[in-house]
């Protein structure tokens, strides 16, 4: 559901178990940021980001190739990973 006109709510419901992202988008539609609140212990819950810092074209696609996920908390944002995807492999099913 739209939030503005950069920012939808993306709501899943499962089993009873309500998930949600806020997910903020570029000029162009691509996905800049998505944001949600998860447990960082077994007392805290706190905010929850992955920032999608490019895209490039694999496979015939342009998909988001570089994030970082990090804590929004109340001293600051604590970065603990970074991701770059340099390869992609869809359309071929099976178990894991």
């Amino acid at each position: 559901m739209p939030v503005d006109t950069r920012t939808a709510k993306l709501v899943f419901v499962h089993n009873g178990l309500s998930l949600f992202f806020k997910i903020s988008f570029n000029d162009i539609g691509e996905i800049t940021e998505m944001e949600t609140k998860r447990y960082m212990d077994s007392k805290n819950l706190e905010t929850w980001v992955i920032k999608v810092a490019g895209y490039k074209e694999l496979n015939c696609m342009i998909i988001p190739t570089d994030f970082e996920v990090l804590w929004r908390l109340e001293k600051g944002d604590f970065s603990y990973a970074k991701f770059n995807i340099t390869q992609i492999e869809y359309d071929k099913p099976k178990e894991f």
